[in-house]
């Protein structure tokens, strides 16, 4: 119903800010899951270049290890390995 002066009624019980609040959520949603699903392949392609980054490490101290015991047990460190390990 219009009064006449450019100002649209609103029906009892559909206040302007419920009328949106679904459209809100599903705006919401809609940014939300793109953003995990790139969190999860993110995850997922850091935890395989993390596994790989951790074999070549051991075989790296296995390498090193005629030359510089120190640096080869440095490397095999679990201390040292945290920093390329894939955190569960």
């Amino acid at each position: 119903m219009n009064t006449g002066r450019g100002k649209k009624d609103t029906p009892p019980g559909n206040a302007p800010g419920k009328r949106h609040f679904a459209r809100h959520i599903l705006i919401g949603f809609f940014t939300v899951a793109p953003l995990w699903v790139t969190w999860l392949v993110f995850d997922f392609l850091l935890g395989i270049l993390a596994g790989a980054g951790t074999t070549l490490l051991r075989a790296a101290a296995r390498l090193v290890a005629p030359v510089s015991e120190t640096l080869s047990s440095w490397l095999l460190d679990s201390a040292f390995q945290t920093v390329f390990r894939r955190r569960k």
